[in-house]
Parts: structure tokens; C-alpha cells; sequence
């Protein structure tokens, strides 16, 4: 089992309610944590509530290019360890013949193009490491069709599976793993957007929402191992 004390995660994503305890999992065990956000005022927050923690959490704005926020957070913490994506918010389910295909093009373009532009940029760095993780994340829509998720998303993320597939045999040999994990009948990351995760109790055999503690132990497995 692999310690992540002293290690760095940039984490694309990470503001919200489902990672919340996944940062303070990270942070408690001395986890250094880098947001990548459009969302100043919830990074702030999360800052100060972590502050007393081993760990140091710091975020910059998702805008800045990729080259220069990850050099600055080699020569910060003088390592880039792992990289998780947590992009996109659940959407409202809507009968394919409403499916808008432009805003398909778009999702695609940010959660499989932008994600594989981060990699790219950051794959010198996790070669560097000593035990370089990356974590992608994706849905049940995507590997069965699951009508109560919005179809772009079952397809995005379906394209983020074959990424993990192809990534995980390709990075093999640097010693990174590449994994995933399917957060449907989560909590709702941000109040009052994307799906809401009642909606699917009705098929969840617990008849409960995914917490952000359970989101939490999945992850640290992933990067203990």
C-alpha cells in the first residue's frame, strides 16, 4: 500500500460536494492538492475550511494554460504524483429526438479533448513519479444505457472509458495505472444543478445516494495501489 504523504494531485474538478471528502482524505494524510476551477469563491472556501490540515491545498483558475500552471506546481511542491478529471455536471435526461448534437460536440470536446490535452501536458511529470495515478471518472449511462441519465452524457463518458482502456495499456510501462470510477446516484456536486440523484433511488439496491465519504474510499484505494 502505497502512502500519500508527500505526494501531489491535481485534481480538475474538485470543488464540490462529492470530492469534498476525498480532499480531506488527501489532505489529512499529507496529500498536497491542486484545484483546477471556475470556481474561485467554493476553492476559497474549501482553503480555508482545510487550512489546519497536513496537506496544502492551493487552486488556480481552469483558464490559465496547462504548461504554466503545472511548472509552477513542480517548482511549489517539486513533484506531479497524480491527476484526476471530475468535468462535467449531469444533465437532465431528454428523448434522443431532442438531443442537441451541437452541445454533444461541445461535451466531447471538453470532457474527452480538453482531459486528454491535461494528460498530455502532465504525462512528463507522472513519468517523473515514483507512483504516477490518474483517475477519470464516468457513469452507469455509459456502460448500459441507463435511460434515467442524459444520453450525452452515457456518450461522453463512454468515450472517457475507451480512454482509460487505451491510456492504461499505453502508460503501463511508465509504472502509472489509469482507472476510473462510474459516480452515478451520486449527491448533487453543486445545489440545484445537473441531475438530481433522487431520481434514481427507485434502481440503486441500498435505496440511497453515493455519499461523498463513499467517493472518498473509492478514490483513496485507487491511489494506495
Amino acid at each position: 500500500m502505497l502512502t500519500l504523504e508527500g505526494r501531489t494531485c491535481v485534481f480538475a474538478g474538485g470543488s464540490g460536494a462529492i470530492a469534498h471528502e476525498a480532499l480531506r482524505t488527501m489532505l489529512s494524510a499529507g496529500m498536497n492538492v491542486v484545484l483546477l476551477s471556475h470556481r474561485p469563491e467554493s476553492c476559497a472556501a474549501l482553503q480555508e475550511e482545510f487550512r489546519s490540515l497536513k496537506g496544502e491545498l492551493v487552486s488556480y483558475s481552469n483558464q490559465l494554460p496547462d504548461e504554466e500552471v503545472y511548472a509552477e506546481v513542480k517548482k511549489r511542491f517539486g513533484s506531479l504524483d497524480v491527476f484526476l478529471s471530475k468535468t462535467g455536471i449531469l444533465k437532465t435526461p431528454v428523448p434522443f429526438e431532442q438531443l442537441d448534437t451541437d452541445q454533444l460536440v461541445r461535451e466531447l470536446g471538453m470532457q474527452v479533448g480538453s482531459v486528454s490535452r491535461h494528460i498530455q501536458n502532465i504525462l512528463p511529470y507522472l513519468k517523473e513519479s515514483k507512483a504516477g495515478r490518474i483517475v477519470l471518472f464516468s457513469t452507469i449511462g455509459s456502460l448500459n444505457g441507463y435511460e434515467k441519465e442524459n444520453m450525452i452524457d452515457s456518450v461522453c463518458k463512454g468515450a472517457v472509458n475507451s480512454l482509460v482502456y487505451c491510456l492504461a495499456r499505453e502508460f503501463a510501462s511508465y509504472g502509472i495505472t489509469v482507472n476510473c470510477i462510474a459516480f452515478s446516484g451520486m449527491l448533487q456536486d453543486h445545489p440545484g444543478e445537473g441531475l438530481d440523484p433522487e431520481s434514481e433511488i427507485d434502481d440503486i439496491p441500498l435505496k440511497r445516494s453515493g455519499s461523498s465519504a463513499d467517493f472518498a474510499a473509492a478514490l483513496e484505494y485507487l491511489l494506495s495501489r
